[in-house]
């Protein structure tokens, strides 16, 4: 039984990853639709009022529990008393509309589980993570349904998500993606298109698309664009109102890039992020000038590595820069010398709080819990990912413990 004075005092503790994994474990002492009702109903107002969407995030045990047993076919290890809640949980699917973005990835990278985003509308979600998630050509009508069914939809996120070139007619698909947000048209605020390999001429018609004016944030970090993209961003619609552009790790000229420096330029601009591209000094001098934050660089980019062979020793590794590789020879952050790791096996990137891997068409592949990739995928701290003989599991550093893993 849920006692509400918990409940009360677990709420309103100051918003942290902490408070809320203690609000999400006395959520799970409900015994009653009654009590799911009465829950559900104090919760959620406080929540979209004074909890960050950051640190909402809905344990992906729970996103398991609604779907209905029968497909769950690859959860049938899922607890028992989890299998019996399935009536009372389903009064939670209300709090996915207070979930954040990244709470979405352990279902969406599941094909089993959507039958939850099928069987429901969320007027409330903000925010979607399509992210690692290939949008293969007969999964996109269920993608295409899915944004449709968030009205209220702000931010979305689709890194990696238009890589399989080899297997898709990019342009098609991107023409096609463009089309669902029709009914988003104005609203959208934040997008994210990184890690997808872009070309400046793929994005030429979808920067000319009324559906994005109104988007103030958009990031294509790690992609293919040349100079001919700023041109076709300085013309496009949604110039006058962007605020926040990353275009980091692209192969933009100098030249170019001085153009976003003119005053007239992308008028309300206040963050640029240009990591590993060629910003000259004078540019950057003139933007800051007109109060833009230049990004260069990006503090705590560590990323964790736990790796194992099997059957031998684990060894805790730390990357203190935002991106590596791994295999089997000099040159590669991790080595691995063994004849199952190819010279280059994997390249591994961290985006904030996210870490993504991609297999660099390796002889043996890839594969993250059991499951083969073929384009950049999330990994969660509980991922498994095999290349050859060895087993890797990769993380966000503890700032406390962090002096206390070695580098490589």
């Amino acid at each position: 039984m849920l006692e509400m004075g918990n409940l009360r005092s677990a709420l309103h503790a100051a918003p942290s990853k902490e408070a809320w994994g203690a609000l999400c474990a006395l959520l799970e002492e409900i015994a009653s639709n009654e009590e799911a009702e009465q829950a559900t109903s104090y919760i959620l107002p406080h929540l979209r009022h004074h909890w960050p969407s950051n640190l909402r995030t809905l344990p992906s045990r729970w996103l398991v529990a609604l779907v209905p047993a029968e497909r769950r076919t690859r959860y049938r290890s899922v607890e028992e008393n989890l299998r019996e809640k399935d009536e009372i949980l389903a009064h939670f699917t209300v709090l996915i509309g207070a979930f954040s973005a990244s709470s979405l990835v352990p279902a969406l990278r599941n094909t089993e589980l959507q039958a939850l985003f099928q069987a429901h509308t969320f007027p409330s979600l903000e925010h979607l993570d399509l992210a690692g998630r290939s949008i293969w050509t007969d999964e996109f009508p269920f993608v295409r349904e899915l944004i449709a069914r968030t009205p209220s939809l702000h931010h979305l996120d689709l890194r990696g998500t238009f890589l399989s070139r080899r297997y898709l007619n990019t342009d098609k698909e991107i023409e096609n993606f463009v089309a669902s947000l029709s009914p988003h048209a104005g609203q959208l605020r934040s997008l994210e298109l990184g890690l997808n390999k872009l070309t400046s001429n793929e994005l030429e018609g979808f920067l000319a698309r009324p559906e994005l004016r109104g988007l103030t944030r958009l990031s294509l970090t790690q992609n293919e664009l040349d100079d001919r993209f700023i041109d076709l961003l300085l013309a496009a619609p949604l110039a006058r109102e962007l605020k926040h552009l990353d275009l980091s790790h692209n192969r933009i000229s100098r030249h170019a890039l001085d153009a976003l420096s003119h005053p007239d330029a992308l008028p309300d601009l206040r963050t640029f992020d240009a990591r590993a591209i060629a910003l000259s000094l004078e540019a950057q001098a003139r933007l800051e000038a007109r109060r833009v934050q230049v990004i260069r660089q990006n503090p705590d980019e560590a990323i964790e590595i736990i790796l194992s062979e099997r059957g031998g020793i684990t060894t805790a590794l730390r990357v203190d820069g935002p991106e590596g590789t791994i295999g089997r020879v000099q040159g590669n952050d991790i080595i691995l010398p063994k004849g199952n790791v190819s010279k280059r096996h994997i390249f591994f990137m961290r985006e904030g709080d996210t870490i993504f891997i991609e297999d660099t068409k390796s002889t043996g592949g890839t594969y993250v819990n059991g499951h083969k990739i073929c384009g950049p995928t999330i990994v969660l701290p509980q991922d498994q990912i095999y290349i050859g003989d060895f087993i890797i599991q990769m993380r966000i550093p503890d700032p406390a413990t962090m002096h206390e893993v070695p580098t490589p």
